[in-house]
């Protein structure tokens, strides 16, 4: 009888244990449609975005002192207004031969204008 016990919640402990496969539900033309409409609104917004004179001088100032020159493979790009200056954001885009890319974040700067300073954010 103690065996058949035993079996028994031997079993319901392994019927409990059993792990549940439930795959992630596709995704509807509806939410597609969705999906590229955000897709497009967000594209067209930053098609829309004129940096200022000040993101320009920050950007500019932090190409100078990494001494990157006009290079077609690093951007310098303005991330956020800090509550003293500008974050930009240096980094890589690497192209793959199978026409992938990635990039290779090469760091963060905080930029002031007034007096010019950069700092190395980590």
């Amino acid at each position: 009888m103690k065996k058949m016990l035993w079996i028994i919640l031997a079993f319901i402990f392994i019927a409990g244990c059993k792990e549940n496969n439930v795959e992630a539900p596709s995704t509807t033309k509806e939410e597609k449609q969705a999906l590229k409409q955000v897709s497009n609104n967000t594209k067209q917004k930053n098609a829309e975005f004129q940096k200022s004179p000040e993101i320009n001088r920050a950007e500019n100032l932090v190409r100078q002192y990494l001494e990157l020159g006009d290079s077609p493979n690093t951007a310098v790009e303005f991330d956020h207004k800090a509550e003293n200056g500008y974050v930009i954001h240096v980094y890589d885009v690497i192209k793959q031969v199978n026409q992938t890319e990635h990039s290779i974040t090469r760091g963060w700067f905080l930029v002031t204008l007034e007096p010019e300073n950069i700092k190395v954010l980590k």
